[in-house]
């Protein structure tokens, strides 16, 4: 779904709401002297600073990091996900790799900032998964370093029971509409469906699809594994800008750990 899956992100939206957070992590991990504004100088990374980028997907956040001048290790499963990653032009240095993220990392020298965004840690089926992830984390971690963790707030799921997004665009010159829905069901666990429709050189469509499994991740669920991995709790929020967790309401989980 990689080549389709990018209708789902509005860059530049997107990139408003979360770059100011990922550039004051960046800045307090001791990676480089990052702008506060859009626009700004690109800052000067420092020789030891690395954003590692784990289940990077398409690349959004390694560009966002790589363009404020942040070497980046980008890591993920998926080969269609990496393929439409590597298409993208950006500026600065960003190194895609595949890997699972259940095994130990194919990392050279530890991150000063690890990033585990885009609801990741939802995918892995156990909580003894979780904590191999986050332990796997820690270790491609520096100390000192930080790891920032974001999954949904599954909480406000279940209470609406099912969310739908519908993105329509252009993808390889060819009319897409993308439908994505998340449905929580019987066993607590959450299905999420993702179906693309696309014009063919004829007008008729094609269609195709893929269904997975995401296992809700608790905050505090999330807060406990991470101890165990070696991890200080830093912060919880319930969005980019800090605002404060609400159960009920806040769309999104975002922890932030540091390593002793």
């Amino acid at each position: 779904m990689g080549k389709v899956y990018k209708l789902l992100v509005n860059e530049r939206l997107r990139r408003r709401r979360e770059e100011p957070l990922l550039l004051e992590l960046a800045e307090r991990a001791g990676m480089a002297d990052a702008p506060r504004k859009t626009g700004a100088p690109r800052p000067k990374p420092r020789e030891a600073g690395l954003v590692l980028d784990l289940g990077c997907g398409t690349g959004f956040h390694s560009r966002l990091l790589a363009r404020a001048g942040c070497p980046v290790l980008a890591i993920d499963a998926s080969p269609s996900m990496l393929r439409t990653a590597r298409r993208f032009k950006t500026t600065g240095s960003i190194v895609y790799k595949r890997g699972d993220l259940l095994a130990p990392l194919p990392v050279e020298r530890p991150a000063s900032l690890t990033l585990l965004l885009g609801n990741t840690l939802s995918v892995f089926e156990s909580s003894r998964d979780l904590r191999r992830v986050l332990g796997h984390a820690a270790a491609a971690t520096r100390s000192g370093g930080l790891v920032l963790c974001q999954v949904l707030n599954y909480e406000r799921l279940r209470r609406l029971g099912a969310v739908a997004t519908v993105r329509h665009g252009r993808v390889d010159g060819r009319e897409t509409v993308l439908t994505k829905v998340l449905q929580v069901v019987e066993d607590g666990r959450v299905l999420l469906s993702l179906t693309a429709c696309q014009r063919g050189k004829s007008g008729g469509w094609e269609s195709f699809g893929e269904v997975s499994t995401l296992t809700p991740v608790e905050p505090r669920a999330l807060r406990a594994a991470a101890r165990r991995a070696g991890l200080r709790p830093e912060a919880v929020w319930g969005s980019h800008a800090k605002e404060p967790f609400d159960p009920a309401a806040s769309v999104d989980c975002i922890a932030l750990f540091r390593k002793p």
